[in-house]
């Protein structure tokens, strides 16, 4: 975490906008105690989007978990 002074953060705020663009957090201090941290926000993009598992899903929540479906053979006697 980089740390700033008031007086960096008014002056020479390009930088430290710099550094939260490239992902790091900021402590921001006032005669030499830290009183704000700057984070940068995380932006969802839309090809972020991502789907649960649901064969896993069906999977686990199967009353019968040892049974296979996909490998059970048809009933024979009708």
């Amino acid at each position: 975490m980089k740390i700033a002074t008031v007086r960096i953060l008014r002056n020479e705020f390009a930088r430290v906008s710099a550094w939260i663009e490239q992902g790091e957090s900021v402590r921001i201090t006032k005669a030499g105690r830290a009183f704000a941290v700057l984070h940068p926000l995380r932006r969802a993009r839309k090809n972020d989007l991502s789907w649960p598992d649901f064969g896993t899903r069906m999977k686990r929540s199967s009353p019968f978990p040892e049974a296979d479906m996909d490998q059970a053979e048809p009933d024979s006697s009708r």
